[in-house]
């Protein structure tokens, strides 16, 4: 559980992302006192972003990144969500 205060991230600090969601497919495996959750994501990108992806998230386990099916290396998770500031 985290114990810290949370920052505050307001509309004007956001850009619009270079990604769209075109689809989006969860799975829910519940069980007493976990749930699994496969989210399966079709993301779409103009031509030439350099943008990283960014996925927030709390208290979480990632278990798995794949994209087509290969497993991605060099991603980054840590107890903020990843290695993106937040907005400041």
């Amino acid at each position: 559980m985290r114990t810290d205060t949370p920052q505050t991230i307001y509309l004007k600090d956001y850009k619009p992302s270079p990604y769209q969601i075109s689809h989006i497919d969860l799975n829910f495996d519940l069980h007493e006192g976990y749930a699994i959750v496969t989210a399966k994501t079709q993301f779409t990108a103009e031509p030439h972003t350099r943008d990283d992806l960014f996925l927030y998230g709390e208290d979480l386990e990632l278990l798995e990144i794949t994209i087509d099916g290969t497993p991605v290396q060099g991603h980054v998770v840590t107890d903020k969500g990843g290695d993106h500031p937040l907005p400041s």
